[in-house]
């Protein structure tokens, strides 16, 4: 028999206490479902052993009046922490449907229409008490509710719903819906797409390759596009990318379009604060009137300040940056690859956390990163 957690325990005591005794429910639990009889499904306890690969989750949010941010409860820290431990007990109950409790309960309204569903995440974007419970869990085991400045959580590990990857799409004259860069037959479709197979899997950029050589839109992207939900594409797409492991590639698969190879990418997220300095040719925006000589100096100034011993970068993105995020220190929020322009993100996710980066010039104006996250 497992051993039970306090929280466990703690919960089945309030069950067992309220069972048969309607009238005498607190306020914060009488619209939660009945559940004096609720059986505990011991698979779904936080016993390990901890799932290794990309971290899938969901979560039930119990806020408090005065916890942040601020949201719609009037429930003491007290109501919320009993709340939290009956919600953690019906989520382990055999039979339990974690996503209908989230949509029904739980106080994060951004993610409750969706099951409480946040995808794949990266550890860092989460509270460190949340990444330590969530790193701890096996696939479908339910955490003991963790305290945090935003409320009390319960986070349900899954496997991942999410996946990502990079396409090149070698087409030929004939193909339907893709037009080559050059002409060629399917022959030699064939053969390029072959060659660049063996080139990945000795090691090149796959992305580098759609830059080069792939047909489809999203070469400027270096075939990536963003994160999808299973369901959202071409189900043969998805059934290409799904077999695959993260960092897999594929056969060369022939469809109407071309010859496609696929490489599926691990979901990572990089987060970044950028000063940017705008030229008049390349902004939009008129009150620029930088030339592009202007610009590069300014840049160039920024940079050796932003590369000073004891420099804050932060502080000279409010000083220097005429981006849109100056005013927050120049921090962009969190962004997957196939999100943003291939050349920045290419830099971004070489950066390690605190490194400033060269000068990129964009088509906007130049701009320099420094990786947070």
């Amino acid at each position: 028999m497992p051993r039970l957690d306090m929280w466990v325990a703690a919960s089945l005591t309030i069950l067992l206490g309220l069972a048969g005794c309607a009238e005498e429910v607190p306020p914060e639990l009488r619209d939660l479902p009945p559940s004096g009889s609720a059986a505990l499904d011991p698979a779904r306890l936080p016993l390990g052993p901890a799932a290794d690969g990309e971290l899938s989750l969901s979560r039930i949010l119990v806020a408090w009046d005065g916890s942040h941010p601020p949201r719609r409860s009037r429930l003491s820290h007290a109501q919320a922490q009993r709340r939290a431990a009956i919600l953690c007990a019906l989520a382990r109950a055999e039979g339990a449907d974690f996503a209908s409790l989230a949509r029904r309960f739980s106080d994060d309204t951004q993610t409750s229409a969706s099951g409480g569903e946040l995808g794949v995440v990266s550890g860092w974007s989460l509270h460190p008490d949340v990444e330590r419970a969530a790193r701890s869990l096996a696939l479908g085991q339910v955490s003991d509710p963790i305290e945090t400045p935003e409320g009390f959580i319960l986070l349900l590990r899954h496997a991942p719903n999410w996946a990502q990857a990079a396409e090149v799409v070698v087409s030929f004259e004939g193909a339907v819906r893709y037009t080559p860069r050059e002409r060629r037959d399917r022959e030699r479709a064939r053969a390029l797409a072959e060659e660049i197979r063996r080139r990945v899997l000795d090691g090149a950029s796959i992305e580098e390759e759609a830059l080069r050589f792939s047909d489809a839109p999203e070469f400027e992207r270096g075939g990536i596009a963003p994160p999808f939900a299973r369901g959202s594409r071409h189900p043969e797409f998805e059934a290409v990318v799904w077999a695959l492991p993260p960092g897999g590639v594929s056969e060369v698969i022939e469809t109407p379009t071309g010859f496609h190879l696929v490489r599926r990418l691990p979901i990572e997220y990089a987060q970044v604060r950028r000063i940017d300095v705008f030229f008049q040719q390349a902004s939009e925006d008129l009150s620029s009137n930088h030339t592009r000589d202007e610009a590069r100096a300014l840049i160039e100034e920024a940079l050796r300040r932003a590369l000073a011993p004891g420099a804050d970068f932060a502080a000279l993105a409010v000083e220097l940056s005429e981006g849109p995020d100056a005013g927050n220190g120049g921090r962009v929020e969190p962004f997957p690859r196939g999100s943003q322009p291939y050349s920045l993100e290419r830099v971004a996710f070489r950066l390690a956390e605190g490194q400033v980066s060269g000068v990129l010039e964009l088509p906007t104006g130049f701009t320099i990163l420094k990786r947070i996250h």
